[in-house]
């Protein structure tokens, strides 16, 4: 099972305040069967840059790893960012920095308050990159060739977060 969304990384947002902690997140995931997570740790542009963001998820993830080595307890660990939504988005360059790890996935998080049409255009236009259309694709085909544990009846239908077309 795959955890696609969690704050387990420490110290770097409003989730888990140290390595400790983590750990014992961690933990509670494995028993409950899940092997795979995503780390997605908030993401603010109007806070932050992405160049700090970056280096702050790495360092927190490498405090993490030194202390739960996933291969021994077979848990795959990947890297995203849940991006809050910030006009201009669907120009920005960098939001593929954003996306989990080796993919074209991003996580977007939409804001509380009504949605303009400036909003809804601005996410059409992330969404319609035709780069992000076709390494989705590529995306979906691999993991189809990994032959990944989906039951048979489901095998052509992929997890909303594969970001297949």
């Amino acid at each position: 099972m795959i955890d696609v969304h969690c704050h387990i990384l420490p110290g770097i947002d409003d989730g888990s305040r140290n390595t400790e902690e983590s750990k014992a997140l961690i933990s509670e995931e494995m028993n409950q069967g899940i092997n795979t997570i995503i780390f997605t740790p908030h993401f603010y542009a109007q806070r932050d840059s992405v160049g700090h963001f970056l280096e702050k998820r790495a360092n927190s993830f490498s405090r993490l790893q030194s202390a739960v080595q996933f291969d021994k307890i077979g848990l795959k660990p990947h890297l995203g960012a849940e991006v809050y939504y910030f006009g201009g988005i669907g120009k920005a360059e960098m939001v593929p920095e954003l996306c989990v790890t080796g993919t074209d996935i991003l996580l977007l998080e939409m804001p509380f308050g009504q949605w303009t049409k400036a909003v809804y255009e601005d996410v059409e236009q992330l969404v319609k990159k035709p780069s992000r259309r076709r390494k989705a694709y590529r995306f979906c085909r691999q993991k189809e060739k990994e032959a990944m544990p989906v039951p048979s009846f489901r095998r052509q239908r992929y997890p909303a977060w594969y970001g297949c077309p």
